[in-house]
C-alpha cells in the first residue's frame, strides 16, 4: 500500500475542491506582495497631499482577510474527509492482504498506525498550508514582481533561492533519516510497554517489576538520545535557513539600492522591495520555528508509510470454488511444526452431513488438521472438498464457504442480535427468540437481543459467547461445512448441555467437524478420530 498514492487519489477525486482551495491560498501572496505596494502608495499620497486610496486599500485588506476565513472553513470540511479516506483505504488494504493467505496476524502495530497516520497527515497538512505553500506562492509572486521592476533583480532572486535549496536539501534528507529512526525507537518502546502490561501476572509472580522498569528506562534513554539528536539537527537547519534568508534579501536590497542610485528604479520601488523583503524574512523566521515539528512529523510519516507499504495484497490466481455437498477427504496428510512432525500420513473420508469429532490432548495436532483444511498452514499430501483438491482452488473461496468457530470466539461490540445475524439477511428477532426458547437458552442467557456485548464480548461469559456463535450457525443457510474448535472448553455442565443440544441439530444439516478433548461430545458424532 502506498500512502502517497492514497493522498494523490483523494486529491484527484476532489479536483474542484482542491482548485478552490488553491485559489483562496492566493491570499498569502496578496498579503505579502500586493498589499505592501498599496501601503507604500498610501504613505506617498499622504506625504504629497494627494487623495490617498484608503477605501480601495481597506477593501483589498478586508477581502484578503475574508479569503483567510474561507480557507479555515474549507479546512473543517476538507481535512476530516481526507483523514476518513486514509483510514478507509488502510483498512481496505489490510482486508485485501489477508484475504488469501490466512496467516494468524498480530495487527497491533498496524492498528496503532491506522490511528496515528491521519493525525500526522492533519498536522503536516496544517504545516504545508500555513508555512510551505504560502512561502512558495510568495516566492513566485516576489520573483515575478521583482522581474517586472528589473529583470536582473528577478534573476538574482531566483538564482539565490535555487542555490540555497540545493545546499539545504541534503541537510534536510539527513535529518529525516534521524527522525525516521526516532519514530522507529518510539514504536519499539510502545511495544515493550504493551508487552509488559500483557504479562503483568508473570511480573508480579516473579517479582521482576524493578528489573522491567530498569529495562524500560534503558529503552527510553535510546528514545531521548534520538529525540535530542533530531531536534538539535533541526535547530541547526533552522539557523541555516534564517542565515540564508538574510543573505538572499540583504543581497537583493543592496542590489536594489544600487539600481535606485543609478536611477534604474524609483524610490517607491525600493521601498516596496524593502517592505516585501522584511515581510518574507519574518515569514521565513516563522517557518523556521516550525521546522523541528515539521521534521518530526515527516519522519513519522515516512516510518508509517514504510510499514504500510508491506500491506500489498497477495494475488491468488487459482480458481474459485463452490462447496455444494460438503464431502471432505484427507489423503496422506503430514504436518510439521518447526522440526517436529505432529501429523504423519493422516487419511480420513467425511461424507456430506456427516459429523466427526477429533479428540486428543493439547499438542496432538487436532487443530493443525483443521488449519490445513482452511489452508492456514503448510502441509504435505492432499485434501479434497467435494472431490476438488484444495491446492487447486483459491483460499478465499474455501474460507467463504466454511464456517469456523474458534475456541473463545470474539464478537463485535454490537448487540446480541447483530452478532447472531452478522452477514445474514432476512432473520428477524422473533425467529431468534423462538430458537432461544427451543433450547431453554434463557436459563444461562437472560440478556435481551438489543443488549450490547461490549469490547471483545466482555459483558458476556464464555458460554454465552459460544452460544451466540452457535445460534449464528442455526440461522445461516449457505455454509455446507461447520468447524467447531473446543466449543465446551471450561464451561459449566448446564451450558455444556445446551451447547450439545444445539450441535445435535447443526449436524443434521451440515458436515460438521468438532475439535475437542471433552469426551461428553463423543455422543453427538457419526465418527470419532483419536489423535
Amino acid at each position: 500500500m502506498n500512502t502517497n498514492k492514497i493522498i494523490v487519489n483523494f486529491l484527484q477525486n476532489n479536483k474542484q475542491f482542491v482548485l478552490i482551495y488553491l485559489v483562496f491560498m492566493l491570499s498569502y501572496p496578496v498579503s505579502s506582495i500586493i498589499l505592501p505596494q498599496y501601503y507604500t502608495k498610501l504613505i506617498d499620497d499622504i506625504k504629497e497631499n494627494k487623495n490617498p486610496k484608503i477605501l480601495k486599500t481597506l477593501a483589498i485588506f478586508m477581502a484578503n482577510n475574508f479569503m483567510f476565513l474561507i480557507l479555515d472553513k474549507i479546512d473543517t470540511v476538507f481535512m476530516p474527509k481526507l483523514q476518513s479516506y486514509i483510514r478507509q483505504n488502510i483498512v481496505k488494504s489490510i482486508l485485501e492482504k489477508y484475504k488469501n493467505n490466512f496467516e494468524e496476524q498480530d495487527l497491533g502495530v498496524t492498528i496503532s498506525q491506522i490511528i496515528k497516520l491521519p493525525v500526522i497527515v492533519k498536522e503536516l497538512a496544517f504545516q504545508i498550508r500555513n508555512y510551505i505553500v504560502p512561502l512558495l506562492l510568495i516566492f513566485v509572486g516576489v520573483i515575478i514582481r521583482f522581474s517586472i521592476i528589473d529583470i536582473k533583480l528577478g534573476v538574482l532572486t531566483i538564482s539565490m533561492v535555487i542555490v540555497s535549496c540545493l545546499i539545504i536539501y541534503p541537510i534536510v534528507n539527513n535529518i529525516l533519516k534521524v527522525s525516521f529512526d526516532l519514530d522507529k525507537e518510539t514504536d519499539l518502546l510502545h511495544e515493550d510497554i504493551t508487552e509488559l502490561f500483557d504479562n503483568l501476572n508473570d511480573v508480579y509472580a516473579m517479582e521482576t517489576a524493578d528489573k522491567e522498569l530498569n529495562n524500560l528506562g534503558k529503552n527510553q534513554d535510546k528514545v531521548v538520545t534520538k529525540y535530542q539528536t533530531t531536534f538539535s539537527k533541526s535547530n541547526d537547519l533552522r539557523m541555516i535557513i534564517q542565515v540564508f534568508s538574510l543573505i538572499i534579501f540583504g543581497s537583493i536590497l543592496a542590489y536594489a539600492y544600487k539600481l535606485m542610485k543609478n536611477n534604474q528604479i524609483s524610490k517607491d520601488n525600493l521601498i516596496s522591495i524593502s517592505i516585501t523583503s522584511m515581510f518574507i524574512i519574518k515569514k521565513i523566521g516563522s517557518f523556521s520555528g516550525e521546522i523541528p515539528n515539521l521534521i518530526q512529523n515527516l519522519g513519522s510519516y515516512q516510518k508509517i508509510s514504510h510499514n504500510l507499504s508491506k500491506l500489498n495484497s497477495i494475488e491468488d490466481t487459482k480458481e474459485n470454488f463452490e462447496i455444494t455437498k460438503g464431502s471432505i477427504s484427507f489423503e496422506n496428510v503430514s504436518i510439521n511444526y518447526g522440526n517436529k512432525q505432529i501429523i504423519k500420513n493422516f487419511s480420513l473420508n467425511i461424507d456430506p452431513k456427516e459429523s466427526v469429532v477429533i479428540i486428543g490432548e493439547i499438542g496432538s495436532g487436532k487443530s493443525s488438521l483443521v488449519k490445513s483444511l482452511l489452508k492456514l498452514i503448510e502441509y504435505k499430501g492432499n485434501i479434497y472438498i467435494d472431490g476438488k483438491n484444495t491446492k487447486d482452488v483459491s483460499t478465499s473461496s474455501i474460507r467463504s464457504k466454511i464456517l469456523f468457530i474458534r475456541q473463545n470466539p470474539i464478537p463485535f461490540n454490537r448487540t446480541i442480535y447483530d452478532n447472531i445475524t452478522y452477514g445474514i439477511d432476512g432473520v428477524n428477532e422473533n425467529q431468534i427468540i423462538d430458537i432461544i426458547h427451543k433450547y431453554n437458552i434463557n436459563k444461562v442467557f437472560n440478556k435481551k437481543l438489543d443488549f450490547k456485548v461490549g469490547r471483545k464480548g466482555e459483558k458476556l461469559s464464555g458460554g454465552q459467547r459460544m452460544i451466540m456463535f452457535l445460534l449464528r450457525i442455526l440461522v445461516q443457510k449457505d455454509k455446507k461445512v461447520i468447524i467447531l474448535d473446543e466449543p465446551t472448553s471450561s464451561l459449566d455442565n448446564m451450558t455444556v448441555q445446551i451447547i450439545i443440544d444445539i450441535i445435535k441439530d447443526i449436524i443434521k444439516k451440515q458436515t460438521t467437524i468438532v475439535i475437542t478433548h471433552d469426551e461428553r461430545l463423543l455422543e453427538i458424532s457419526n465418527k470419532v478420530i483419536k489423535l
